[in-house]
């Protein structure tokens, strides 16, 4: 329900920019609960982006050639 209304209020132009000011005063952002909340969606985040891109990527050099191509 609450999800509902929020989305409501995002998806309005005048809202979106009144919660983007509410959101941006002092109070809110140096609270240890927008702080919590915060943390939580940036680590949403990296899981994401860990579950899609490699975590390492290992290249091996050599100094052997096959002496196959033109050059």
């Amino acid at each position: 329900m609450i999800k509902k209304i929020l989305y409501k209020i995002r998806a309005n132009r005048i809202g979106y920019q009144i919660g983007r000011k509410f959101l941006s005063t002092l109070f809110i952002v140096n609270s240890k609960l927008y702080n919590k909340i915060y943390d939580k969606k940036i680590k949403k985040s990296i899981e994401k982006l860990n579950k899609e891109y490699p975590f390492a990527l290992e290249i091996g050099t050599t100094n052997l050639c096959n002496a196959d191509c033109i050059m």
